[in-house]
């Protein structure tokens, strides 16, 4: 079954210009700060929210956001796609720059971590487009022959990300991030010369009306009258009556709207203060269950009325022990390892905890011992290792010598990488085994970044040090225990063998 933007492209004659997952954030009528496009916090999984651009034969510039949700349509189970329809109000003449995500005074530590998390960002840049619109959007899905049936959302996350769409349809001002990559920077830039050498008034256009007249197979959202039963996008959702799940720790990918989640490979952002009490303190992360739909859900829930309480109770406490067991040696385990990495890094700079680049991360590492998320905290804490190295003892804040302009990220991207990869091979032994290695990586890093001649020789020699340690001191061939390692010394004692037994043959 063709979806909207598939109808759309072939009768509009619609060609595509830059395809792009998102992040978008805005503030609600309320205020209250909303996001869309990072994890799901229930699977984990990425949103498949896109911005597209397309051009007509006449010229103009279509702006699409795009999701897809899960419905139920008179008892039946579906998966549509939405389409937020906006005219192309935004900044198109600075989308080329690449920003510093540290230097965006707007995005919180909890969004960077999101746009990081959801895979938005090119180590610690992104793509920002700020959208100021001049008409309010407007949200068109495929219509359906059943007019008169009831549209429900599948489950709570499809509810939280059709109300996310239908408040930013209802505002006029938001931001969007985007990876830097090389199609998004040509398809940008095609755009604003579209935009440029137009000769049409994009002001003028009622896209709206086009879409209505011309593509009668879609329908406006609003005008299905079915989702009436929705609670309002805000920022404290009403809780359900009837179905309420304990107040629980939050999970550190969820940012200050419902549908939120959080990163990892993000540079310290600076100048930015969050209080992780408010966020466990919050009332947002509360955990709803949507109502019990479908007749199979109905039948499971009378099922279960039916069981013998006191083993249905023991059994659930018997899970959560379990559960609870296993997350403490998580924790403690990840608590190790950050105390480890701290009692080294102190030995170098006993003010390590004020470093201007590694305090927000700091943060981001307890939350992960806290909550025993060991994926989010490895790579939080390898880019701190880069972080350190490149300037252990914060000797420029303030980038007052230029240490940390955007044109020296790239030295600590790769020293990243560098230690991603020697953890692979040894784990820790950046701030272990080849401490010395990597200090003076990151010492030949800070002078490459100062010298105006940009001579990298010093920088590479070093890294070139750096990986000869790792292998041949900590490759997995050095292993005694590993399976390869011994079937090469086994090979190794046989020739020798051979060899000893020739040579006395001859003599």
């Amino acid at each position: 079954m063709s979806n909207p933007t598939n109808i759309l492209i072939e009768k509009l004659k619609l060609r595509c210009l830059l395809r792009e997952r998102v992040f978008v954030k805005w503030e609600d009528q309320s205020g209250a700060p909303c996001t869309l496009g990072s994890r799901l916090k229930r699977n984990g999984q990425n949103l498949e929210f896109f911005l597209a651009a397309y051009h007509d034969e006449e010229g103009r510039i279509h702006i699409h956001f795009s999701l897809k949700a899960s419905i139920i349509l008179g008892g039946d189970r579906e998966k549509i796609e939405m389409l937020l329809v906006v005219p192309p109000d935004a900044n198109f003449a600075e989308s080329s720059k690449r920003r510093l995500i540290s230097n965006i005074g707007s995005l919180s530590r909890l969004d960077a971590s999101a746009i990081h998390d959801a895979g938005l960002s090119d180590s610690v840049h992104v793509i920002c487009l700020q959208f100021d619109l001049s008409t309010k959007g407007f949200i068109v899905t495929k219509g359906n022959n059943a007019a008169n049936a009831t549209i429900k959302p599948r489950n709570y996350t499809s509810k939280e990300l059709i109300c996310g769409l239908e408040s930013l349809s209802d505002t006029k001002t938001f931001t969007v991030y985007i990876k830097p990559n090389d199609y998004a920077m040509v398809g940008l830039e095609e755009i604003r010369d579209r935009l440029s050498n137009s000769p049409i008034d994009i002001h003028k256009t009622n896209i709206n009306e086009i879409y209505t007249q011309q593509v009668p197979e879609l329908v406006e959202w609003n005008k299905l009258g079915s989702m009436s039963l929705l609670p309002p996008y805000t920022r404290n959702p009403q809780l359900f009556t009837e179905v309420q799940a304990p107040r629980s720790l939050p999970v550190f990918e969820q940012e200050t709207s419902s549908v939120n989640v959080v990163s990892h490979d993000c540079q310290g952002l600076l100048d930015i203060q969050v209080n992780l009490d408010d966020i466990e303190n919050d009332p947002r992360y509360i955990e709803m269950n949507f109502g019990v739909d479908s007749d199979e859900e109905q039948l499971a829930k009378e099922q279960l009325a039916n069981l013998d309480s006191r083993g249905l109770n023991q059994q659930l406490d018997y899970d959560s022990k379990v559960s609870q067991a296993l997350d403490s040696k998580v924790s403690q385990a990840l608590d190790s390892r950050l105390l480890k990495w701290i009692q080294t890094a102190i030995r170098i700079n006993s003010n390590v905890h004020e470093h201007k680049h590694l305090t927000i991360k700091f943060s981001i590492l307890g939350n992960c011992v806290r909550i025993s998320d060991t994926s989010l905290f490895d790579a939080t804490l390898l880019w701190c290792s880069a972080l350190f190295f490149y300037d252990p003892l914060n000797s420029d804040p303030d980038n007052t010598l230029g240490l940390w302009k955007e044109t020296n990220s790239w030295l600590i991207s790769d020293i990243a990488k560098l230690i991603r990869w020697a953890n692979g091979i040894h784990h820790g032994i950046e701030m272990g085994p080849a401490l010395k290695q990597f200090m003076r990586l990151g010492d030949a890093a800070r002078t490459t970044a100062l010298d105006r001649r940009c001579n990298r020789d010093e920088y590479y020699d070093q890294k070139g040090v750096c990986i000869t340690r790792v292998l041949t001191e900590f490759s997995k061939l050095g292993n005694s225990d590993s399976r390869e390692n011994k079937s090469v010394c086994e090979k190794r004692k046989s020739l020798e063998a051979h060899c000893t037994a020739s040579k006395l043959t001859k003599m």
